[in-house]
């Protein structure tokens, strides 16, 4: 009965980890939030490529915006060890874009309805699609994750647990 609970208390965090990461991901500031997240011992693969822990920062700022758009969610705890190491496994659909800067003579109303605003979210964008533009086209991802738990002081204060990302594989899938 133990691990029925440890597992779905494991699936919430593993639901809010997915959230943030990715809303960091999507962000203008995830070269400053997503490395935070590692540790100097942490190992990345973006589409096969390693990436050592101090090139993320930069890594993360050269990367084009994008909205992700995760349509699946597993969680595997590592039994047998308090507090468990998780395995999050994520996948759906992401859109990278190069939204254009406005010019002086826009409105608001002439941005909204052109392209130099980014989409909401991968759907929306995918109502508007031009077929010829396959720049455009929403891929699907797959991305893993190895979460181990804190220890010591960097713990959480009320008594929860908090994990940091020892290992990551993002990857293009279609």
């Amino acid at each position: 009965m133990a691990e029925l609970a440890t597992t779905d208390i494991a699936t919430r965090g593993a639901r809010d980890f997915v959230r943030i990461y990715f809303s960091a991901l999507d962000s203008d500031e995830a070269s400053l939030i997503l490395p935070r997240l590692h540790r100097p011992t942490s190992l990345t693969s973006w589409n096969g490529t390693p990436l050592s822990p101090d090139l993320l920062p930069d890594f993360f700022s050269k990367l084009p915006s994008s909205r992700h758009e995760v349509q699946s969610i597993d969680v595997h705890p590592v039994l047998g060890t308090t507090p468990a190491p998780l395995q999050v496994i994520a996948s759906g659909l992401v859109l990278h874009f190069s939204p254009l800067p406005p010019t002086p003579t826009d409105t608001p109303e002439t941005i909204a309805a052109s392209s130099k605003i980014p989409p909401q979210s991968v759907t929306e964008y995918r109502k508007n699609k031009h077929p010829d533009d396959m720049q455009k086209m929403p891929r699907m991802f797959h991305a893993t994750f190895l979460l181990l738990p804190v220890g010591g002081a960097e713990g959480a204060e009320d008594g929860g647990v908090k994990y940091y990302v020892a290992s990551t594989m993002y990857r293009f899938v279609g």
